[in-house]
């Protein structure tokens, strides 16, 4: 997303169709392993991507309505705040929480707040172009006590449902350059 900001010089809206083009096409590519090796939470995974579907539409739609200067801040603001959570929760030290099997029923708080997280992650990663794991892995280990390599696997199911929605979206309104797609697919 960087790039197609600083250096191919795309609008915000664009960049943000065009590399969520490209966070598709890799997210597809990296789940084949993830499910032969059977680390993926299906059931985390459909709940976060029930929610993000929504979310996909609020976040494309958002992007048609904010101008650069605004959404260079938030990005900004979005990536600082994410270092200042994993500065926090990774002080020198500490070590991963223990997991939480979620073979059996969900409560319903869980359910809930994997729906909201959902929303927030479809909202997120459609608005800004950006894959989901950046943000969704720390969230599944440390909120939800995920595994890390169970975490990893979930998140890229996850953006493999819910970016699908996303990149409709954005090719619907014209935000993708596909040949900045192409151009971007081997540099990232």
């Amino acid at each position: 997303m960087p790039a197609l900001l600083l250096i191919m010089h795309l609008p915000p809206h664009v960049a943000a169709g065009t590399g969520l083009v490209i966070v598709l096409v890799n997210s597809l590519s990296g789940v084949t392993g993830f499910v032969r090796q059977k680390r993926i939470d299906y059931k985390l995974a459909w709940l976060i991507s029930l929610g993000a579907f929504p979310g996909s539409f609020i976040g494309a739609k958002l992007t048609q309505y904010v101008s650069s200067t605004v959404f260079y801040a938030l990005f900004a603001t979005v990536l600082v705040g994410l270092g200042l959570f994993l500065l926090v929760k990774n002080r020198k030290g500490q070590s991963l929480p223990n997991e939480i099997q979620y073979d059996e029923p969900l409560g319903i708080g869980v359910v809930t707040s994997l729906l909201l997280f959902g929303i927030f992650m479809g909202t997120l990663s459609t608005f800004f172009g950006l894959g989901g794991g950046w943000l969704m892995v720390p969230v599944l280990i440390y909120i939800f006590k995920v595994a890390p390599h169970r975490a990893t696997a979930t998140s890229i199911f996850a953006l493999c449902l819910y970016s699908v929605v996303g990149v409709v979206i954005h090719i619907y309104h014209g935000n993708v350059d596909w040949m900045a797609a192409f151009l971007a697919e081997p540099v990232l």
